[in-house]
């Protein structure tokens, strides 16, 4: 009986199913014909309309070549047979046909070159548009373009000599003829030239002549015939009209609402009658199932409980099993069981519960079968499970007791927590251990010291930072600086003793906790010893510059974070020759405070704009010229006065407040300029110092370039002046490309103090080399200075780099360079640091004064 209802509810469904098919498919066949019967419909109105506007123009074009060819012949009559009166007559020829032709702008002579011969405007581009005629016609047509108030279209017949007689035809004449097709609301019509431009469109739409024709529609619709207007959005059938005499075409847009608003209800009702078929064979097979649904209930019911047993159990994804209480014999175990632990399921039958366990949990799990109700359910309690080949897994066992014939059982359900245990060791050791280092990080060790060495008694702190490893992974790369930083672990990690623990913070830092007084002094050091001597990689060494701070507690604090924070105030506030340390005092916290105060005070100066910009000229030794200027931050004080530029600008690189105040010299530096070459001076350049600090945290060149672009600055008006220090790593170097190809010239300066090598040196996409004023100030006096500064220029001048002088304030140190060579000159010799409005003053007098 079953399968008889299967066998009648699978007919009339496979026929229902397939008179479904063949109906869809026949409608769908009549709609799409009955679609394209449409579209060519629509195509040839719009073609129709197309082509009676092609006529139209090509019809006024004729018209207008006729009078313009009957112009050029009169010419050549006239300068034949009365060559003397030639040129009034013409004159007055032409001034009548624009009088007949009011589609005419304006007509002009034109010499070969495209230059009005008499009253008009020349066309100079002419000879790029000429080309040869159409076909059947003289005339030559221009792209569209502006003339006066509106647009019009260049036309050209040929003249005597060579020349060209030019007609600007109204733009108007042909939007008249767009505009007075008989056409619906929505449809359009468009003139475009040879050129694919736009000349003339339905509608109001100036803002689409002379623009490329490609801007009506998406070009992403590739619908043949139907196009999408970007214009107004409304879906067209588009014709072309056939080709005219002249190099103008129309095309013509018919609405497609218009044109197919009666066959869309048509597709609606159609698709409403196939549905309803559909509801009704979904009607009749639903019957048929229900009668089916009925009889197979009962035998449903019955494998409903089968396939839930199984499920519960036999397909169980966690490995599972029913064992006898008393005896701990396994009674019956699921798949997922033999194939976890690799016994057959005869094997495990075989077994008791001891036989996977390790020989020394014998007497726990007995214990735990025998005395507790809960058995095998201890979910808090890891325990150790045998495999059959002898590996070991750590299990949670759930377990409940359940009714199995013929014994007391219990079923028991397996977690495997192996691997999850095996993770958070590792997150336990990730949490207080450096991954890079293998020690223990800060958190570690001051845990530590809070709970353990509260009880046992004081302790010191070494805070050391290893200045100078970030700048070796900026160099040479990540994986040699973390090299680099392994060799110093292991160093430290050599330091570990009964009296001592080590801890590392990235990325620079190490701390060392001397809980033994007695080996303090030994301690610290081989401390010293392992910070100060060179590290070798890969064949370099490479020298760090430690910083090192102590503190004890408890005086410097009760807490181990407040200790080491004392000890790392030591460390940045102390000073003294690389190599030693330094003790916390509280002085230092003092000094700190106004250091904080004076960023504060920055961070305000920077809101409220009170830094000022002055600027140093660069003069050029060889006449004396204003070339170039340095711009100079100033922090005006109330008095009068000003804040020292090497008191502030430290503590900007040090807290990253350095980036703000750049952009601030940028923009004054891009205004000053502006001023400066309205004023007369459009050829000085200004110059702005660039730090490693901003290379590293800002984008530089972006900020470069958006000053010029705001300012509208020609190339070379901003220089950029960066330190030997900052010019080191594959950043620096990518930067002064980037600022070469905008076009700002880099000079090297302080050259002379910072530890470039030559090889370096030539490699890099500089302009210029500033001898630092260290070498300048004695160079009249002192052979070394002199050697030192010769040695420069020469090496500047081998390199083809510019070579300034900076620190200039004698005359006999101007005398000395000018004598040696050296292209420019800056210092108070030359002029001292002013404000824009003083250099445009200063400017200004010595352009007045008489030159020696």
């Amino acid at each position: 009986m079953v399968n008889e209802f299967r066998k009648t509810s699978a007919l009339v469904q496979t026929i229902g199913f397939a008179v479904g098919v063949i109906i869809g498919v026949g409608l769908a066949v009549v709609l799409f014909q009955d679609y394209q019967h449409r579209v060519q419909a629509a195509h040839a109105q719009a073609r129709t309309l197309a082509d009676g506007a092609q006529r139209l123009i090509d019809a006024r074009l004729r018209q207008l070549e006729v009078a313009l060819m009957g112009i050029s012949a009169s010419a050549h009559d006239l300068t034949l047979t009365v060559p003397n009166e030639a040129k009034p007559l013409l004159a007055d020829s032409l001034k009548d046909a624009i009088a007949r032709h009011d589609q005419v702008e304006s007509i002009v002579l034109l010499d070969p070159a495209g230059q009005a011969v008499g009253p008009g405007d020349g066309e100079p581009a002419i000879m790029q548009w000429i080309g040869s005629p159409a076909a059947g016609t003289d005339l030559r047509m221009g792209p569209i373009e502006r003339h006066g108030k509106g647009w019009v279209i260049p036309l050209a017949v040929p003249f005597v000599d060579g020349g060209w007689l030019l007609a600007r035809m109204n733009q108007e004449d042909l939007q008249d003829v767009v505009d007075n097709l008989h056409a619906g609301s929505q449809d359009v019509a468009t003139v475009v030239d040879l050129h694919g431009t736009i000349v003339a469109r339905t509608g109001n739409h100036p803002e689409l002549i002379g623009k490329p024709v490609d801007i009506l529609f998406d070009p992403q619709d590739t619908r043949a015939g139907r196009r999408i207007s970007q214009v107004d959005g409304v879906d067209r059938v588009i014709s072309l009209a056939a080709p005219g005499r002249y190099p103008l075409r129309v095309g013509f847009g018919a609405a497609s609402a218009a044109l197919l608003g009666n066959w869309y209800p048509v597709v609606a009702l159609t698709a409403a009658l196939y549905l309803l078929y559909w509801i009704a064979l979904w009607y009749i097979l639903r019957r048929i199932g229900r009668a089916e649904r009925d009889h197979l209930r009962y035998v449903g019911e019955i494998e409903t409980a089968e396939r839930r047993f199984r499920i519960i159990f036999d397909k169980n994804p966690m490995p599972s099993w029913v064992y006898d209480t008393d005896t701990m014999r396994f009674l019956v175990v699921n798949q997922a069981a033999i194939d976890a632990y690799g016994y057959t399921r005869e094997q495990f039958q075989a077994m008791t519960l001891l036989d996977i366990r390790p020989t020394t949990d014998a007497r726990a799990l007995r214990a735990a079968v025998e005395g507790r109700g809960g058995g095998d359910t201890l979910d808090s309690r890891p325990w150790t499970h045998r495999r059959v080949d002898g590996s070991l897994l750590q299990v949670l066992v759930h377990g409940s007791d359940i009714d199995f014939p013929g014994h007391v059982a219990r079923l028991v359900v397996v977690e495997d927590v192996t691997e999850r245990l095996r993770n958070e060791r590792v997150l336990r050791h990730r949490a207080t251990h450096d991954a890079i280092t293998g020690l223990h990080n800060t958190d570690a060790l001051l845990d530590f010291l809070d709970e353990e060495r509260r009880r046992a008694g004081g302790y010191e702190l070494a805070f050391v930072q290893l200045r100078g490893l970030e700048l070796i992974s900026d160099t040479f790369g990540q994986a040699v600086g973390q090299d680099v930083l392994r060799v110093m672990a292991d160093r430290f990690a050599a330091l570990k003793g009964p009296g001592t623990a080590v801890a590392h913070r990235p990325a620079e830092t190490f701390v060392m906790a001397i809980m033994d007084e007695a080996r303090r002094g030994e301690t610290l050091a081989a401390l010293m010893r392992a910070v100060t001597s060179p590290v070798s990689v890969h064949g370099m060494l490479h020298i760090l510059e430690p910083r090192v701070g102590l503190a004890v507690h408890p005086r410097d604090g009760d807490r181990a974070e407040k200790v080491l924070g004392a000890a790392a105030l030591a460390a940045q506030m102390g000073s003294g020759a690389p190599g030693t340390w330094h003790v916390f005092e509280a002085a230092m916290a003092a000094a700190s405070i106004n250091r904080l105060k004076m960023a504060a005070q920055i961070r305000s100066a920077l809101d409220e704009d009170t830094f000022t910009v002055h600027f140093q000229p660069i003069v050029r030794s060889s006449d004396g010229d204003i070339v170039s200027m340095e711009a100079l931050i100033r922090w005006p004080l109330p008095d009068g006065g000003f804040v020292a530029p090497d008191v502030f600008i430290p503590l900007c690189e040090e807290t990253g407040l350095i980036v703000p105040l750049g952009h601030r010299v940028l923009r004054e530096v891009g205004r000053a300029y502006v001023r400066m070459a309205h004023a007369g001076f459009p050829n000085v350049a200004l110059a702005v110092n660039v730090s490693a600090v901003q290379l590293q945290r800002d984008d530089i060149v972006a900020a470069i370039r958006q000053t010029i672009a705001e300012q509208d600055l020609p190339r070379g008006a901003i220089q950029v002046e960066l330190t030997e220090s900052a010019v080191i790593g594959d950043q620096a170097l990518r930067a002064m490309e980037a600022l070469r190809t905008l076009g700002v010239p880099v000079a090297l300066d302080d050259f002379g103090t910072g530890f470039s090598s030559l090889a370096y040196l030539r490699d890099l996409p500089i302009d210029a080399l500033k001898i630092d004023r260290a070498f300048v100030a004695e160079i009249d006096s002192e052979v070394r200075s002199a050697s030192v500064c010769e040695a420069i220029i020469t090496l500047g001048r081998t390199l083809g780099l510019q070579v300034i002088a900076e620190g200039v304030e004698r005359a006999s140190q101007a005398e000395w360079l000018v004598a040696h060579g050296c292209d420019y000159l800056q210092g108070y010799h030359a002029a001292v640091p002013m404000s824009v409005d003083d250099v445009i003053v200063f400017l200004q007098h010595r352009r007045k004064a008489p030159r020696a």
